[in-house]
């Protein structure tokens, strides 16, 4: 996420967040140099003093607590946990997102190029929270792995180690196979736990003392929560006509039970891919959020996913639930209000040009990101349009239609612009949208 001039928006991958960090540690470069703590441009390494700035200035960071990097692997591959391999986010330093995002003003106010004289022990985790699983060979139903690394490069010994404020001192050899921690080195430990009444927060201290006598503490308190939620799909459907059929750019609604932890619409653009502990994925392609609850999530089928069987997998956390959809190359459906009419005008006479909103259309031309509408600076004829002609009937008379395209403000809907033809008996008639040979379900429409 990032945040300029008031204004905020979405940005997501390696090749967004490498040049955003390199140009803040140019400012960073720019700015030690002019304020004379150092003679000659040129930072080198910095990451023993961005540890540092973590302990001294928790607020150069914002720490990320939420989402994972987590994929579905098969049972019994290397380190496949439970159907998943990845690593999760928590509270402090994680293997997903580190130390956090910077706050530029922050990590240059805080900064200091300082030879360190003590060490900097950071704690890393394998999870967080823990969660419940069935009882190990020891009898242990919640199990955590510390691993201590040292950052600042100067070596150190773990002299205490406490759960609850309770040590366990004189049975560290128990616990971590050596307490000395090399400058830039790493020691770990495994700590289970039986008979716990979830949720319980516990709290591990960790202390220590560098060869030249310098103390340091670290502690850290982390939820011990009962077995996840699992998630399943009951089924799922298209976002519009409720139909089993699906295709790329589609809005898809998908029911089940324990999808998400909360209820939450997204708020901006682009959509985001996780909310309320929710992400999914559809043939590996990760899908971008409009909705979740526990019991319903809408989102959207990405653009590039091939026709034929797919896998549709969601998570809530670590635990997951897939099912297999047949992607066609599109799968019309026309949004309807609560009777069946077409929104947002359900009745016309003829001669009238109005309008009705569809997805499922598959592909589109100029090509669209996933979870992404069309810019407000895109002229209406370069609006994004299917690929494949479509065509529309009011009591099976062809109405003339005016546009077709992804208007400004919506992802994976398209907007038509439509003549009520002459000819037709007042009353309700049926309206059937087809794009390329596949029509719609009929929806409703009132010739006045």
């Amino acid at each position: 996420m990032i945040t300029s001039l008031g204004k905020t928006w979405y940005e997501f991958g390696t090749s967004c967040a490498a040049p955003s960090f390199a140009g803040m540690l140019t400012l960073l470069n720019q700015y030690v140099t002019a304020h004379g703590m150092q003679a000659q441009p040129g930072l080198g390494n910095v990451n023993i003093q961005l540890y540092q700035l973590a302990q001294s200035n928790p607020a150069a960071f914002h720490d990320v607590t939420a989402g994972n990097n987590a994929v579905p692997c098969a049972a019994g591959s290397p380190n496949c946990v439970g159907g998943m391999f990845g690593e999760f986010t928590g509270v402090g330093y994680d293997l997903v997102t580190g130390l956090g995002s910077p706050d530029l003003a922050n990590l240059i106010s805080g900064w200091s190029i300082k030879a360190p004289t003590a060490s900097l022990v950071e704690i890393s985790l394998d999870q967080n929270p823990v969660t419940e699983q069935q009882p190990d060979a020891s009898g242990h139903s919640w199990n955590e792995t510390f691993t201590l690394t040292e950052e600042a490069g100067v070596a150190t010994t773990l002299t205490d180690f406490t759960v609850n404020g309770t040590s366990l001192a004189s049975t560290l050899s128990t616990y971590f196979s050596s307490t000395a921690i090399p400058a830039h080195g790493s020691i770990s430990a495994r700590i289970g736990f039986e008979n716990l009444t979830p949720a319980v927060n516990q709290t591990f201290g960790f202390s220590g003392m560098d060869a030249n006598g310098q103390t340091w503490t670290r502690q850290i308190s982390i939820p011990f929560v009962g077995f996840p939620p699992i998630p399943t799909i009951a089924g799922s459907a298209n976002g519009a006509s409720f139909e089993e059929a699906y295709a790329p750019g589609m809005v898809l609604s998908i029911f089940g039970t324990e999808l998400a932890t909360g209820t939450q619409q997204a708020e901006a653009l682009p959509l985001i891919d996780f909310l309320q502990n929710f992400s999914a994925t559809v043939n590996g392609y990760i899908a971008p959020i409009y909705y979740v609850s526990p019991g319903q999530v809408n989102l959207q089928i990405p653009y590039g996913v091939q026709p034929g069987p797919a896998m549709l997998v969601v998570f809530n956390g670590d635990q997951v639930a897939i099912s297999t959809i047949q992607i066609a190359a599109s799968a019309p459906g026309i949004f309807v209000d609560g009777n069946g009419a077409t929104v947002p005008y359900g009745s016309g006479k003829a001669g009238d040009t109005l309008v009705l909103y569809i997805t499922g259309e598959g592909e589109v031309t100029p090509a669209l990101a996933t979870g992404s509408a069309p810019s407000s600076t895109t002229t209406v004829s370069n609006l994004p349009k299917p690929v494949l002609p479509v065509t529309m009937t009011i009591g099976g008379v062809n109405a003339p239609i005016a546009f077709v395209g992804i208007p400004y403000g919506l992802v994976g809907v398209t907007q038509i612009n439509f003549t009520v033809p002459a000819g037709l008996a007042p009353g309700k008639q049926p309206v059937v949208v087809t794009v390329g040979n596949v029509p719609s379900t009929a929806a409703n429409f009132t010739v006045e």
